[in-house]
């Protein structure tokens, strides 16, 4: 896990890139939330559980700071 303040080595990143291969992970769905569940005063028929370093968009500012 990268340290959050701190910058990142491009130069370590692109070193070897051309044998990177992607590890395979199976999708994992995240768990839903019953049909009418409110956050932060709107109501959601679709929604699932928040994740733990959500970041709202740049125009959720706009709209009450909302993060889908």
């Amino acid at each position: 896990m990268l340290p959050v303040n701190e910058k990142l080595k491009v130069e370590e990143i692109l070193k070897d890139l051309q044998h990177y291969a992607p590890r395979r992970k199976g999708w994992t769905w995240r768990k839903k939330l019953p049909k009418g569940t409110r956050v932060d005063g709107f109501q959601y028929d679709q929604i699932s559980e928040p994740l733990k370093n959500s970041i709202g968009l740049p125009a959720a500012h706009y709209f009450e700071n909302i993060d889908p």
